[in-house]
């Protein structure tokens, strides 16, 4: 992660690591709600489009385990069951938490990253 978070301020600086780190927190927050939708309404394909969505958007800053599940998510959401299908849904949920929470201490306002 900590070498996708130095690209981004070398290319960028301050202001575009913000704004990267932003735009991320939103738009996975919004792809795990629709992910849970998807999953309570049976709407196997479009979790396996979000689940792609988040493997790209995880791998611009460098979370290798969410893009990970979320690979995982994207091609096997079909043969999953429901009960597993939405375990793995709150995994990369959880995932997601984990990794927002590790991207805050790369905010420009945090100082220099641990």
């Amino acid at each position: 992660m900590h070498e996708a978070i130095e690209l981004v301020r070398r290319i960028g600086g301050s202001a575009l690591l913000d704004r990267v780190l932003t735009l991320f927190r939103s738009t996975s927050e919004e792809r795990v709600g629709k992910l849970r939708s998807a999953v309570a309404a049976g709407e196997r394909m479009q979790v396996g489009r979000l689940a792609h969505a988040m493997k790209g958007s995880a791998a611009q800053v460098g979370a290798e385990a969410l893009r990970g599940v979320a690979a995982a998510l994207e091609s096997e959401s079909a043969a999953l069951d429901d009960v597993e299908l939405s375990r793995r849904v709150e995994l990369l949920a959880l995932e997601v938490t984990r990794v927002w929470h590790d991207l805050e201490h790369f905010r420009p306002h945090q100082g220099t990253p641990r």
